[in-house]
C-alpha cells in the first residue's frame, strides 16, 4: 500500500519525490510559488493507478484521447484543446472505467492546471461562449508519463528491425506483427488474468479496429508510438527488456 501511495505521487517515475511535494499531494494542497497543485498530482496518480489496475492499461486513455481529438477537430478548437465541459464529460467516463471518483474540487483543479497558455490563439468566441478551454493533449501526456528512455527506444527499434527482416526488407504489415508476436510470454497470461488471444488482440488493436488498414504499412513511428503507451506499465528498464525480448523473440 505504501509503494502504491508513493507511485501516485511520483509522476515522473524517477523513484524519488521531494518531501514537500509528497506532503502536498497527500493533503491536496493548492498551488503556490509556481509549484504543482497537490490535488492535481493526487488526481493524476489515482487515474494512473486505476488505468493499470482496473482498466486494462493505457489503451483506455488512448481511446479517450482519440475521442477528445475527434471533438477538437470537429469543433475547430485551437490545437490540442477543448472547452472544459466537453473534456470533463469524457474524463468522467474514463474515471468510471478506472473506478476512480472525481469530486468537483478535483475537476476544478484540473481545469485550472491545464488551461492553455494565454498566447494560445483562439477563434471568435472560443473559450468564452463555451467556457474555458482545456489542454487535453497536455493532460494525456501528464497521465501517460515520461517518454521512453534511450534503452527502451533501442529495444523497440530492434523489434522493428526483426519485423523488417520477416518482411524481406519490404513494408512491415500487421500480418508480420501477428506472426512474430508471442503473446504467451505476456505477464498477464502468466498470471492467468488474460488469455493469449486477449493479449494479441489488445496489441494489434490500432490496426485491427479498422479493417480498411489491415494491408497498410506499419511504420517505425507507429510501432514506437504503440510502445509509448505500453512502456509506462513497466517500472524498470530490465522488466521492459525482458518483455520485449520474449514478446518479439529477440536474440
Amino acid at each position: 500500500m505504501l509503494a502504491a501511495l508513493f507511485a501516485r505521487c511520483d509522476l515522473a517515475r524517477s523513484g524519488s519525490v521531494p518531501a514537500e511535494d509528497f506532503h502536498r499531494a497527500l493533503v491536496g494542497a493548492p498551488r503556490s510559488d509556481g509549484r504543482a497543485s497537490g490535488r492535481v498530482t493526487n488526481t493524476i496518480g489515482r487515474l494512473r493507478e486505476g488505468l493499470e489496475r482496473e482498466a486494462g492499461g493505457y489503451d483506455a486513455l488512448r481511446a479517450a484521447d482519440a475521442r477528445w481529438y475527434a471533438a477538437h477537430k470537429e469543433g475547430g478548437y485551437p490545437t490540442g484543446t477543448l472547452p472544459a465541459k466537453l473534456f470533463i464529460n469524457g474524463l468522467l467516463s474514463l474515471a468510471t472505467l478506472c473506478r476512480v471518483t472525481l469530486s468537483d474540487a478535483d475537476l476544478n483543479a484540473l481545469v485550472d492546471a491545464f488551461e492553455p497558455p494565454a498566447t494560445t490563439p483562439r477563434g471568435p468566441g472560443r473559450g468564452t461562449e463555451q467556457g474555458p478551454l482545456f489542454s487535453f493533449d497536455e493532460f494525456t501526456l501528464a497521465v501517460r508519463g515520461p517518454p521512453m528512455g534511450p534503452e527502451r527506444v533501442r529495444l523497440v527499434r530492434s523489434a522493428y528491425a526483426a519485423l523488417k527482416e520477416d518482411a524481406n526488407k519490404k513494408q512491415v504489415k500487421p500480418e508480420h506483427l501477428a506472426a512474430r508476436y508471442d503473446a504467451s510470454r505476456h505477464i498477464g497470461v502468466h498470471e492467468g488474468v488474460l488469455t493469449e488471444e486477449d493479449v494479441a488482440l489488445a496489441f494489434l488493436a490500432p490496426w485491427r479496429d479498422d479493417p480498411a488498414h489491415l494491408d497498410d504499412e506499419v511504420t517505425l513511428r507507429e510501432f514506437a508510438d504503440r510502445y509509448e503507451w505500453i512502456s509506462p506499465l513497466f517500472e524498470t528498464d530490465e522488466y521492459f527488456e525482458d518483455m520485449m525480448v520474449a514478446a518479439w523473440r529477440l536474440k
